[in-house]
C-alpha cells in the first residue's frame, strides 16, 4: 500500500513540475501551478523577515473506492532572479500534527527537498539560486493515509542576498 501511495504522489509531483517547466510563461493555457507575486529581495536579517505569506493553502485528501488515500499536493510558482537565496517555510498546520513535506525546482531543473527542517513535522528550504525565473514549490503529505482530512496551511517566501543570515543553513541541491 505504500508503495502505491507514493507512487501517486511523486506520479502527481512529475507531471506539476514538468508542465512548469516545458510551459512558457507568456502562453495563455491553463497552468498546473498558482503564480505568485514575487516578494522583493531584503537585506533584513531575522528569520522571514520581509517574507511574503501565503495563508491558507490546502492539500486536498481524496477518499476513492478502493479505499486508499490520494492527496493533491499544493503547488505554486516563485520568481528568484539567480545569485539569491530563497527561503521558503512552512509556518503552522491545520490539523496539528500532519507531516508535510516539500520540494522546490528551478527552470535549470535543479532540485532542493525536505521534510522537517522547520520543526514540529514543517519543511523548511534554504537555497541558493542561480538561474533566474520561476521556480515550483510543491507541498504534500508526507504520508497519506485514510484518517487524514484536508490539511491547510501557512507558507512564507523570502528572497535574501546571498550570505544572508536567513540563509544560514543551506538546504543541498539532489
Amino acid at each position: 500500500m505504500k508503495k502505491i501511495l507514493a507512487h501517486q504522489y511523486f506520479q502527481g509531483l512529475a507531471a506539476a513540475m514538468l508542465l512548469s517547466v516545458i510551459t512558457p510563461p507568456s502562453q495563455n493555457i491553463a497552468q498546473a501551478a498558482s503564480l505568485f507575486a514575487d516578494a522583493s529581495r531584503s537585506t533584513c536579517t531575522t528569520p522571514n523577515c520581509s517574507a511574503a505569506t501565503i495563508d491558507k493553502a490546502v492539500i486536498l485528501i481524496e477518499q476513492p473506492q478502493s479505499g486508499f488515500a490520494s492527496t493533491t499536493p499544493w503547488v505554486g510558482q516563485f520568481y528568484s532572479t539567480g545569485s539569491e537565496c530563497v527561503r521558503i517555510e512552512v509556518l503552522n498546520v491545520d490539523p496539528i500534527g500532519h507531516d508535510l513535506t516539500m520540494h522546490f525546482v528551478g527552470p535549470d531543473l535543479t532540485a532542493w527537498r525536505d521534510d522537517d527542517s522547520a520543526g514540529n513535522l514543517l519543511p523548511r528550504i534554504e537555497a541558493n539560486t542561480t538561474v533566474p525565473g520561476r521556480y515550483t514549490v510543491v507541498v504534500g503529505l508526507f504520508a497519506p493515509n485514510l484518517a487524514n482530512t484536508n490539511t491547510r496551511f501557512k507558507l512564507s517566501y523570502g528572497r535574501y542576498p546571498l550570505g544572508n543570515p536567513n540563509c544560514s543553513n543551506l538546504t543541498s541541491p539532489n
